[in-house]
């Protein structure tokens, strides 16, 4: 079965080696998680994943001290646009709204990469699918791809 982010993230947050089922961590987990907390890191980094439909998103994650805690998930192929999720409220009429958790789920996989697969890490990787999946389909059904193009990332 898999794990809920919030277990995730506890493991993270605690320094531990493995999940309960003996899958290793990233061997960087703890440094990962402590890189999330400074208030204007700004972009933190990328990483791709997939969605069910199987088209695959790089995800974006930041961090600034005007804008908050944000994502940006950009199509890797195909017709569709990209999307902005926030997770401070931050202009919600263009920006999905995502709990903390779910940020910082997706922060983690993306910190310190630069458009790979992200951190190495089974249970993290089936947590992030299963996120953007549905921050996806939501993204769609309230018309919110490519709504906030004209602003920088």
């Amino acid at each position: 079965m898999p794990y809920e982010p919030a277990e995730i993230l506890e493991r993270y947050e605690s320094g531990a080696a493995a999940h309960p089922n003996g899958k290793a961590l990233a061997p960087d987990a703890q440094a990962a998680f402590r890189a999330l907390q400074r208030s204007d890191a700004g972009l933190l980094g990328s990483a791709r994943t997939r969605d069910s439909a199987r088209r695959e998103w790089i995800v974006d994650a930041h961090r600034e001290r005007r804008r908050g805690r944000f994502l940006v998930l950009r199509p890797v192929h195909g017709d569709l646009e990209p999307f902005r999720a926030t997770a401070d409220g931050y202009r919600p009429d263009t920006h999905l709204a995502v709990s903390a958790e779910d940020w910082t789920l997706l922060a983690l996989f993306a910190a310190g990469h630069a458009g790979d697969a992200g951190r190495p890490d089974e249970e993290l990787s089936a947590a992030v699918f299963r996120v953007v999946d549905r921050m996806v389909r939501e993204a769609q059904h309230r018309l919110l791809m490519g709504a906030a193009e004209d602003e920088e990332d």
